[in-house]
């Protein structure tokens, strides 16, 4: 190693050790030591110059119409003011608090009274209705911040493929052969499960399930993501973009798609035969002939798999939804808050190691959920009868 290599490693590293000590005085951690006690006493929040508190709302925040969206950001104002007035103690820091709250609802200069009465009567009202309404206004159609992201990850991977596939050449740039390298090994992927046979049919689905959920999951780590929305003074209030991995819905739907294309699948390759992997019919006739026999555990056995494996079965298809569901929503969920709770406390130097870590989260995330649904639709299409014989 040359002397001139030798001088930026050391460069980079006297850089890196700078930005973490400059992520610890600037942040959170570093607020918080040099926090007067004035301030700690009437509960304001260490924070550092250049990332704010994080408030991490689990439904999705209404992005379009402008209507529904001032609708949407006046609730949670509502719901700020009922946390305040619960409170036990209501400090000066409260009240401030409460003025800008109402400030912000009625677009009007709030005067607030004394004591227990804080709020007028017809304040009162204001607050009441807007809880009582709800985040969504149920007449319109509105677009969350985890929808625009959804679009943005499905818009994306169409191009990336489009582009990919629009001049295919003999011998691949390195564009198509990036391309061709993804799609081949998905479909290696699915063919060493389900077999050459099926393959091309499973496919389609896997691949879209699990480009789909790596791509929502990765460019929610975008710098951008976190920087663009509707502000409320110097804070963002409602976020533009939401990794859609984080709102409910998204990994809903995507467990009911699985759900259904498994068992779509199954009465494709099986026909009507897929039933009695529910209904067992066949063991319930040979548990009753057992029974008139005095075969009594033969009877016992087919019994017990009427009766129970069979409704077993169909239960267990049933809590792959939830399982699915909670799983991929729990852990994007769980990313997003711990990317905001590094850069908070400390930023800079110190969320490079937690974005490696959702780097490779998003990945296992994507793999076990395209995983389990080529694993399922394996099962589906493999005769219960075959079972029973193997």
């Amino acid at each position: 190693m040359g002397s001139g290599a030798g001088k930026f490693i050391t460069l980079g590293l006297i850089l890196v050790v700078a930005l973490a000590i400059a992520g610890l005085i600037t942040g959170a951690i570093g607020a918080g030591l040099t926090q007067s006690d004035e301030d700690a006493a009437t509960g304001k929040t260490a924070e550092g110059p250049f990332i704010p508190k994080p408030e991490v709302h689990l439904p999705a925040q209404v992005a379009f119409p402008t209507e529904d969206r001032i609708h949407y950001r006046n609730f949670l104002f509502a719901e700020e003011v009922e946390e305040i007035l619960e409170k036990a103690t209501i400090t000066d820091h409260d009240t401030e608090m409460l003025s800008r709250l109402m400030h912000e609802i009625t677009r009007e200069d709030a005067e607030l009274g004394h004591g227990d009465d804080l709020l007028s009567h017809e304040q009162h009202e204001i607050i009441e209705k807007l809880v009582d309404e709800g985040p969504y206004q149920d007449s319109n159609f509105i677009i969350t911040n985890a929808i625009l992201s959804s679009w943005i990850a499905s818009i994306f991977l169409v191009g990336l493929f489009i582009l990919g596939a629009r001049k295919a050449a003999l011998v691949p740039g390195r564009f198509q052969n990036f391309v061709e390298i993804a799609v081949e090994g998905l479909l290696n992927f699915v063919t060493g499960t389900v077999g050459r046979e099926h393959s091309r049919l499973i496919f389609p689905v896997i691949a879209t399930i699990f480009l789909f959920v790596l791509v929502n999951a990765w460019i929610g780590l975008l710098p951008i993501y976190p920087s663009l929305g509707f502000k409320d003074g110097d804070i963002i209030q409602i976020h533009l973009l939401r990794p859609a991995g984080t709102d409910m819905n998204m990994p809903l739907a995507l467990a009911l798609v699985s759900f259904v294309f498994v068992e779509w699948l199954g009465f494709k390759m099986l026909g009507m035969a897929y039933i009695t992997k529910f209904f067992r019919i066949g063991s319930l006739k040979l548990g009753v002939i057992a029974l008139f026999r005095f075969q009594i555990l033969d009877a016992f056995q087919y019994l017990l798999d009427f009766f129970f494996v069979g409704p077993l079965e169909g239960f267990s298809e049933l809590v792959r939804l939830i399982s699915f569901t909670f799983r991929l929503f729990g852990n994007m969920t769980a990313g997003e808050i711990l990317v905001l709770v590094s850069a908070f406390l400390v930023p800079f130097i110190a969320t490079v190691g937690v974005y490696g870590l959702e780097l490779l989260v998003g990945f296992i995330q994507a793999l076990i959920f395209s995983g389990l649904t080529l694993v399922f639709a394996a099962i589906a299409i493999t005769s219960h009868h075959a079972e029973e014989a193997h």
